[in-house]
């Protein structure tokens, strides 16, 4: 199975969705626990397996996880771990934790359902481009198919319960991931964010919680979902990050009006040292990465959209060594993540 994600990219990655040049994917999540058990971080072994078998068997019924693959967390090792992470199909948490858990994800890893993360189960559906309302389609059809089958914790006055308090309600967390090299560019990203702070929303990176954000990739998401709608939710998220791709293709504009030599400069820098490099480090293949994905996503380039993203996935720590077959210090990961990428661009 991890022969096979080495070798393909997910659906989110391979496909060209709508607004690509600057939404990368759309993803929407559930967070949901089932009635008589203790919340994850309390929960004995013997419960766990009560759960998984009770979850295993809803998922058998699922249509929308069909031939799914079924995996256990504790019987991998370190790089199988992360590079699950790396692929956005399980939190760092969920890799990080002591606790017995799974993960149950579609061939096309669009779909997965983390189990006994912070929450029994967490499900998601990942999507290219801005498909947010899709997302939720897919999404709450898996959450009616396994509701059929597993007691939901359910409050009539607060709605889904769960382990954390901003998740109670709706249980939803709507997310975009965003490129925005423009902004970070001319400075104006740090008015950006604040504005989205104020507005409730959580921006990460584009490796997620925990790891600080140096690169002109973020994730957009809202905050809490209690007292809101799914759809509200969802809207709000949507409409924002419309906004926010206006203000990235107008300071693009801006950009190229005024210092076009200097940022076309910086794009063919980036292409050629890609394509030359005999050793990088993760922090610059995605710095350079950006500058190249600004390359291709303004036409000066003619490098696909989705060679990128998928250099974005495969560069990563955990990615190079799986593709090694082996563990490997800083250095050599550099040898081979350079590599990895002449190959690629050559290709």
């Amino acid at each position: 199975m991890f022969e096979e994600l080495i070798n393909k990219s997910g659906k989110w990655i391979n496909s060209k969705g709508p607004d690509s040049d600057v939404v990368i994917s759309s993803r929407v999540r559930l967070a949901r626990n089932i009635g008589g058990f203790v919340f994850p971080q309390l929960l004995r072994d013997q419960d766990y397996e009560k759960i998984f078998a009770q979850v295993k068997k809803a998922a058998a019924k699922s249509k929308a996880l069909k031939n799914a693959h079924i995996v256990s967390i504790n019987q991998l090792d370190d790089i199988d771990r992360y590079l699950l992470v790396e692929r956005h199909l399980i939190s760092y948490d969920h890799a990080a934790a002591d606790r017995k858990r799974a993960v149950i994800f579609s061939k096309d890893e669009s779909i997965s359902v983390m189990v006994n993360e912070e929450d029994h189960l967490r499900m998601q559906v990942i999507l290219p481009g801005i498909q947010l309302q899709e997302c939720w389609r897919k999404l709450d059809t898996l959450d009616t198919e396994l509701e059929r089958e597993l007691a939901f914790a359910f409050s009539p006055e607060a709605g889904y319960l769960t382990a954390c308090p901003t998740n109670t309600g709706t249980g939803l967390r709507a997310s975009m991931m965003v490129h925005l090299p423009a902004l970070v560019i001319s400075k104006d990203i740090n008015k950006i964010l604040q504005r989205m702070n104020q507005l409730g929303l959580v921006v990460r990176g584009f490796y997620g919680e925990g790891i600080e954000i140096r690169t002109a990739f973020f994730q957009i998401s809202n905050q809490i979902s209690l007292s809101q709608t799914e759809s509200e939710i969802i809207v709000n998220i949507e409409r924002i990050t419309r906004q926010i791709m206006e203000n990235e293709h107008k300071a693009r504009a801006s950009l190229f009006k005024t210092n076009k030599a200097k940022i076309e400069d910086n794009i063919w820098r980036a292409y050629g040292l890609l394509k030359s490099a005999r050793t990088i480090s993760f922090e610059e293949a995605i710095t350079l990465l950006s500058s190249l994905r600004l390359g291709a996503e303004t036409g000066i380039i003619k490098v696909k959209l989705k060679t990128i993203n998928e250099l974005l996935i495969s560069a990563q720590p955990g990615h190079i060594q799986r593709i090694s077959g082996k563990p490997m210090p800083e250095e050599a990961r550099d040898i081979k993540r350079a590599e990895l990428i002449r190959n690629k661009l050559r290709d």
